[in-house]
Formats: C-alpha cells, sequence, structure tokens
C-alpha cells in the first residue's frame, strides 16, 4: 500500500499452524493504520460502532434477524484500499488482509457454513475485470457458491444513503440446483446494510434456514 520496502519474514511456529500460509503484503506501519471493530465498543447485531446504547441502523431492520459481523472500520487507510482494488482493479491488494479474513470465516466453516460473495454490477465487472469479494474467497480453503445475480447498471456509490436505502431490491437467486442451509453473505464494505439486507430475503425466500453476513469493512 504504501509501496515501501519491507522484508517478508515468516517465523517457525508459521509452518506448525495448521492454516494456510498467505503471502505478507502490508508492512508493519500500514497494519498500524486498520482499526479493528473488536477494538471499540459495538452493536452485536451490525458491528456499528456505539455511541449511544440503541444501535440507529439496526432499528431499520427489526424485521430481520441480521447477524453480521465485520473486521475494520471505514478510514483513510480501508477508504484507500477500497478504491486501489476496487475502483482502479489493483487485483494484487487482493491479498492485504488474508490471515484476518481467515481467522475470522474459519469459524462458520467450522459450522458449515457456505459463502455468498456479494455480485458486482454488470457495468463495474466489465471495467473491472473481476469481482473483487470472489478473488479473495477464492484465495481461502471454504466452500463458496456464486449463486446471487445483481441485475443493476449503476454504481451504489453514485447516490447518497437516504437514495440507497430507498433504492429498489437489485438482486436475483440464479436458477441452480442447490440446497442451502446454513450461509453467510460476504460482501467488501458494509455502509447502509441495503445490499445485504436484500439479499437476505431473497436467500429467505429460497428457504435458507440460517444466515449470516460478514463484510472486510464496517463504514
Amino acid at each position: 500500500m504504501c509501496k515501501e520496502y519491507f522484508k517478508e519474514d515468516y517465523e517457525l511456529i508459521d509452518l506448525f499452524l495448521f492454516k494456510p500460509l498467505f503471502p505478507k503484503v502490508l508492512c508493519s506501519n500500514c497494519l498500524k493504520l486498520l482499526e479493528y471493530v473488536n477494538d471499540y465498543r459495538h452493536c452485536l447485531k451490525c458491528a456499528h460502532k456505539l455511541i449511544d446504547k440503541k444501535c440507529i441502523d439496526c432499528s431499520r431492520w427489526k424485521k430481520l434477524n441480521l447477524q453480521h459481523t465485520s473486521l475494520y472500520y471505514y478510514n483513510d487507510f480501508t477508504k484507500e484500499w477500497l478504491n486501489s482494488y476496487k475502483r482502479m482493479g489493483n487485483y494484487k491488494l487482493k491479498y492485504c488482509f488474508l490471515n484476518d479474513i481467515y481467522n475470522e470465516l474459519k469459524k462458520l466453516a467450522n459450522n458449515n457454513y457456505i459463502f455468498i460473495p456479494v455480485p458486482s454490477n454488470k457495468i463495474n465487472y466489465k471495467y473491472r475485470g473481476f469481482n473483487q469479494v470472489n478473488a479473495i474467497l477464492k484465495l481461502l480453503p471454504f466452500k463458496s457458491i456464486d449463486c446471487i445475480k445483481n441485475n443493476s447498471f449503476n454504481d451504489q456509490k453514485n447516490k447518497n444513503k437516504l437514495e440507497r436505502l430507498n433504492s429498489k431490491n437489485m438482486f436475483s437467486f440464479k436458477e441452480l440446483n442447490i440446497n442451502l442451509n446454513k450461509v453467510c453473505i460476504v460482501d467488501d464494505v458494509y455502509t447502509t446494510g441495503k445490499t445485504i439486507t436484500d439479499i437476505y430475503q431473497i436467500l429467505i425466500k429460497q428457504g435458507v434456514k440460517e444466515i449470516k453476513s460478514f463484510s472486510i469493512i464496517r463504514a
């Protein structure tokens, strides 16, 4: 991220942790810029940083049994990562947070959860050439299924918060012969919750019994 030279050091214990050995691509100075959700008082349903006792974001989704977790909060560093990886298409940046993502998703994988990536809209996919979430999931030893279709031609970043919340559901379920029981929706960033809750409702209609969601970043 900072383009500074650093040595990719591994310790002997790394060989005996019984987990994939992911490439280290962030220096210690960049790692210090990450704000971990678990280091702050946050809502246990949507990971929103709490100031008051009541989570305003969760009040919008009272009817849904939302169970969302995130790794980091949105700040200047994660904003730069999102812009370089997602907007500019710097494919190598998919390696940045693999170790933390693996540790978080492994808990769900051990409980037989299948991971569903949030799909890109058609224009962004054509411009970028890859789905930013799927690219990361493919590096992890967990089962994931690309079963949600994004029918929108518009980018959510061009909408304000109210426009996002009032927008129509742009997702649909692909006609696949699969039986889903426990799934986790995976996205790069949770902003308003509209994307997650739209997909959540589609999966409920498909008869999925247990649904959780995860995002790398919580805005």
